[in-house]
């Protein structure tokens, strides 16, 4: 799936013609089938749902950090630039349709109902980054402005966020410290003082009907229900977390050490002074103008809608999952298969097999021996001299 992404961008170049290639990546017009190709290339390189199948791993495989990182951190961030890339090159005409919006509120629902019914830790991982990252596309969809400046607090929380989510529940599991996983999820919800508070800002727009019309409170009704489920699939990692029975190295210690550190202090800078990490990136208009000061803590009502009321729900429905999922026995677990699309990777890898192999037999019977071959062509010969 991720080869198809990169051949849809050496695709996508073929409608825009011979000055294509050479069109500027900031300022640059390309025709809506190239963006079309780009926006999809951008979804599949972030692991976006519904194209987030080649990220999932085994469930009996339990990724170690390093590899979580570049396997899904890093296509996810780049992904969400290119996104951003494809959609200031004239994506918006394409991005701003109501049937498009519906779309991706509808993808972004799916994955979330998979990261909340997933019931194995290496697909809930996987999920919870999945819907992170369908909401940042989300935020560059419903933003102001064009380009990588729609995407530059959406990728910063996902980067820093996800990545201290992922280093704290690591953390979590050997010595029981909950702070930095716990600061990585607050990151990922999008609380005040984080970069993720900025992203809300965006979202809210949907309230003003700019991009459904009249149907304003479905379209937030569909935000609002994934967008608890996220939340509360983000709390999961707040129960109880299997100890390791053997310890790590010291020198292991301190790497993680180090990496929440590092992790951290860049978070906590972009989420208290977003107005200096905008300056030093150089993009001009990044803080939304329904933000007040400081933008990261003061906002309109709307702002604080589409944050405060998926936060209690989900809050509240991740204190009372305990005493009512073990009656559903198996089904979390079918509705999890379903939702996370697995089995239509199945299904696709199935039909290829079966297919090379008809194909394999149907070379074998045509060519074998030559003599099938020498009798078709003498019979086409034939038609056409005695025709």
């Amino acid at each position: 799936l991720s080869l198809i992404g990169a051949l849809l961008l050496l695709v996508g170049l073929l409608p825009a013609g011979p000055g294509g290639p050479a069109q500027p990546l900031q300022g640059g017009v390309l025709p809506v089938e190239t963006i079309l190709m780009l926006l999809i290339a951008a979804a599949i390189r972030a692991g976006a749902y519904p194209f987030h199948v080649w990220l999932l791993p085994a469930n009996a495989v339990r990724l170690p950090l390093p590899d979580r990182f570049g396997d899904h951190l890093v296509p996810a961030v780049c992904g969400l630039w290119l996104f951003g890339w494809a959609s200031g090159l004239g994506g918006t005409q394409v991005l701003v349709q109501p049937e498009f919006v519906i779309l991706v509120l509808m993808a972004f629902l799916g994955s979330a109902v998979a990261a909340y019914t997933a019931t194995a830790k290496p697909g809930h991982t996987t999920f919870v980054l999945v819907t992170s990252v369908g909401l940042a596309g989300l935020t560059a969809i419903l933003s102001e402005t064009q380009g990588p400046a729609a995407l530059i607090w959406p990728t910063t929380t996902i980067a820093l966020g996800g990545g201290l989510w992922l280093v704290g529940e690591r953390i979590w599991r050997e010595w029981g410290w909950q702070i930095p996983v716990s600061v990585g999820a607050l990151a990922l919800v999008g609380v005040p003082f984080t970069p993720g508070f900025l992203s809300h800002s965006t979202i809210s727009r949907l309230l003003t009907g700019e991009f459904s019309g009249s149907l304003v409170m479905p379209f937030f009704g569909i935000y609002l229900i994934a967008h608890t489920l996220q939340v509360s699939a983000l709390l999961r990692s707040w129960g109880a977390q299997e100890r390791n029975a053997v310890g790590l190295a010291s020198p292991v210690i301190w790497r993680l050490l180090a990496a929440c550190l590092v992790l951290a202090m860049p978070l906590a800078v972009a989420g208290i002074f977003p107005e200096t990490v905008a300056a030093l990136a150089g993009i001009p208009n990044a803080i939304p103008r329904n933000l007040g000061n400081p933008p990261s803590a003061v906002a309109d009502a709307p702002v604080w809608l589409t944050l405060g009321v998926p936060l209690i729900l989900g809050m509240a429905l991740a204190l009372i999952r305990p005493r009512f999922w073990s009656i559903f026995g198996r089904w979390p677990d079918r509705f999890s298969y379903f939702a996370g699309l697995e089995w239509v990777s199945r299904i696709f890898d199935w039909g290829s097999v079966r297919t090379a192999s008809l194909w394999g037999a149907t070379l074998g019977v045509v060519e074998g021996a030559g003599y099938v071959g020498w009798l078709v062509t003498l019979l086409v010969l034939g038609y056409f001299l005695f025709s």
